[in-house]
Order: structure tokens, then C-alpha cells, then sequence
């Protein structure tokens, strides 16, 4: 185990959105450290549009666990230079203030942001891992894919240890370090149980059989198929429980059987999975989706639910246990075979896996592993 460290994690995602990975490793490391997790930064262009922080102090989550914003920073800085250049100096300036403040010093960077690779040189740190858990190249905005390779090129040959969540994320980046490990996504196996499962109110009067999801409702998912399939299947409910863009909800507001929930509690999430009947990965098909670990996978499997997804990479192992679509055609027939599975073998296949790829093992494997380097 890490025990006694001063952690830094750059973070691509703020603390209090929807749990992944990342708020899950800050709290399993501040058990045994001291953790400063930093939100990634907004650019000028999101001040200008009105998107202001609501707050950029250093927030307390627990004895251990501290979160800060980053601050605003120039646009196009994965595109330029230059303007990297500038960023990566407004950023060390914000947070030298910070670590003197505090004596944060001597410390491990943890990296899921890739962006500043000069910044993190310049910081002083005792051992870098990078955790990588997208084909970050793969994302659109103001962003240059040559660019942001460079990035992840410099990022990767200065890191100490490499974790990835697929074995093609690990293959890209071998040829630059390898000191590389492939450690999927995983689930908490003592949260998504029964026990912690009620009924819930808003879901009383939705007709039952349910088709569900549970994540962020943003641009990589698929509500056009979700549309094709309501239509479809005008007797089944289709429950969509997760922040959600208004584009997605101009495509789905004129369906009657369609329920979008909205936010809900990460503390929800067993009841809701729980009440599904056959669980959704809708995404579009694109290399960045293709190449994901959804964790939500092992949450749904926590329940033995039957799930129809794209052909992720990750998930084709468990093609037997599963129902993948490639087009809108395959989606339907996905769904009319979800629906009538009556086997319980598939069910109890599929909560065997999700305690095989409980959190708590994998952790400790990456946990280990930068152990073992730090006291060689």
C-alpha cells in the first residue's frame, strides 16, 4: 500500500460529478495520504459565455482529501505552443502559492490531464503516474489530435508508472515507457447490493418492463437509437437517469414512454440499476467510445442485468453474457432478445464478474505496484 505520501492529481473531471476512477482513487488514497485533487481549468471563452466557478477555494472533503479548481486559462492551448506555454505558467504560479501555503511538497503527481506536459516538468515531485483512461487524441473542440498526442508522448516518457483501462490504450503508449499496466475499470461490490436498494417514488408509476441507463446523458450518447427503439416498443418504459444536454432532450421531449430523470444522487444508483429490466451503453460508434472501460458495465452486472451495448473493445470478452449492436437494425433485435432472456444462469455469469472487478482488488494491485517502485 501508499501510506504517508503527499499526493497531487490532475484531474479531467471536477469532484462532484458523476464518481469515476478518479474521485474514487483521490478517496481510497486519502485513507492513507494526504490528496490535493485539482479540477481541470475552463478557458476564457467558458468566463466570457457566462460559465463562471461557483467557487475556486480549496474545498475540505475530508481530513485528507482537498479539492481546488484550477484557474481559468487561454483557448487553444492544445493547439499552440505558445499558448500551452502560457497556460502552463498561469497554472504554476496558482498552485506554487498553494503548495507553499500548505508545505505540500515532496509528492507523487498523479496525471489523467495530459495537457500541461512542460508545467509537470517543472514541478517538483518525487514519482509521476499517469492513469490513462481515454484515447484522450479522440476528443473534438479546440483541440489538434497531432497536438495532443505530443502531449501524451512527453507526458508518458516522464512517467514513472503507466496504468490504462484497455489493452489498445496500453499499445499506444508502450513504445514511450514500458513500465505500463492494463487495470480496467471496476465497481464497488458492497455499494451495488440488495441491501442498499429501496423503491424509489418517481419511479412508481413507470410502467414496468424498464429499459434503463445510469450516466451522463452528453454528446457521445446515442439518443437517436434510443428514439428508434421507444417508437419501437411502445410498451416498454425507457428511463434515462444522468445530467443530460438539451440537444439530447429535444430529440427525446416528444416521446411518451421516454423518461428523462435528470441528476440523481451517486447514492441512488443500486435502486435505479436495481428496477431496470435490460440496462443501456448507447453511445455513438467512434474510436473514443470504442476504446472506453464503462465502469457503469460492472455496476449493471452487479445486478446480473442484461445489457445492450456497442461493440466496445473492452467488452468483447464478455460477448456471451452481453447484447452488441452495431447499427439501429441490431439495436432493436438487441432489445426484443434482452427482453425475453429468462435464463438465470446469464444473470449469475454476470454478478460473478462484477465481483471480479471489484475496486478494492485493482487498487491495491496499482497501489502495489507504485509501492514496490518507491521503496526499491
Amino acid at each position: 500500500m501508499i501510506n504517508g505520501e503527499k499526493i497531487i492529481i490532475f484531474s479531467t473531471m471536477d469532484f462532484y460529478d458523476l464518481p469515476t476512477r478518479k474521485q474514487k482513487i483521490a478517496l481510497r488514497l486519502s485513507e492513507n495520504n494526504k490528496v490535493l485533487y485539482l479540477e481541470p481549468p475552463e478557458t476564457y471563452l467558458s468566463f466570457f459565455a457566462g460559465k463562471k466557478y461557483k467557487n475556486n477555494k480549496k474545498i475540505k472533503i475530508n481530513d485528507s482529501l482537498y479539492v481546488l479548481k484550477l484557474p481559468y486559462i487561454l483557448p487553444f492551448g492544445l493547439r499552440f505552443w505558445i499558448i500551452n506555454l502560457l497556460n502552463s505558467i498561469l497554472i504554476e504560479r496558482y498552485l506554487n502559492k498553494w503548495l507553499k501555503k500548505t508545505n505540500f511538497n515532496d509528492y507523487i503527481l498523479w496525471l489523467y490531464l495530459i495537457d500541461f506536459p512542460y508545467l509537470y516538468k517543472k514541478l517538483k515531485y518525487k514519482y509521476v503516474v499517469y492513469d490513462c483512461v481515454d484515447d484522450h487524441s479522440s476528443y473534438g473542440g479546440l483541440r489538434s489530435k497531432s497536438f495532443v498526442n505530443k502531449c501524451e508522448r512527453i507526458v508518458a516518457k516522464n512517467s514513472n508508472i503507466i496504468f490504462t483501462t484497455t489493452e489498445e490504450l496500453k499499445n499506444k503508449l508502450y513504445k514511450y515507457n514500458s513500465n505500463i499496466y492494463v487495470v480496467c475499470n471496476g465497481v464497488d461490490i458492497d455499494f451495488f447490493k440488495v441491501e442498499n436498494v429501496h423503491l424509489l417514488d418517481n419511479l412508481k408509476e413507470i410502467k414496468k418492463p424498464i429499459i434503463g441507463y445510469f450516466g451522463a446523458i452528453k454528446n457521445w450518447f446515442d439518443a437517436s437509437v434510443v428514439s428508434l427503439a421507444a417508437k419501437e416498443f411502445k410498451d416498454v418504459s425507457f428511463v434515462l437517469v444522468g445530467p443530460y444536454n438539451e440537444n439530447i432532450k429535444d430529440k427525446l421531449r416528444e416521446l411518451k414512454n421516454v423518461y428523462l430523470l435528470g441528476s440523481k444522487p451517486y447514492d441512488l444508483a443500486p435502486s435505479y440499476i436495481y428496477a431496470f429490466d435490460v440496462c443501456l451503453i448507447p453511445f455513438i460508434i467512434n474510436e473514443l467510445t470504442l476504446n472506453v472501460s464503462p465502469l457503469k458495465l460492472y455496476e449493471y452486472f452487479s445486478f446480473g442485468k442484461p445489457v445492450v451495448t456497442i461493440p466496445i473493445r473492452e467488452l468483447l470478452r464478455y460477448s456471451n453474457l452481453l447484447y452488441i449492436y452495431s447499427n439501429k437494425s441490431e439495436f432493436i433485435d438487441c432489445i426484443d432478445k434482452a427482453l425475453k432472456e429468462n435464463d438465470i444462469s446469464l444473470k449469475e455469469k454476470r454478478s460473478l464478474i462484477a465481483k471480479e472487478n471489484s475496486w478494492n482488488e485493482k487498487f491495491n494491485f496499482m497501489f502495489d505496484k507504485i509501492s514496490s517502485d518507491l521503496n526499491s
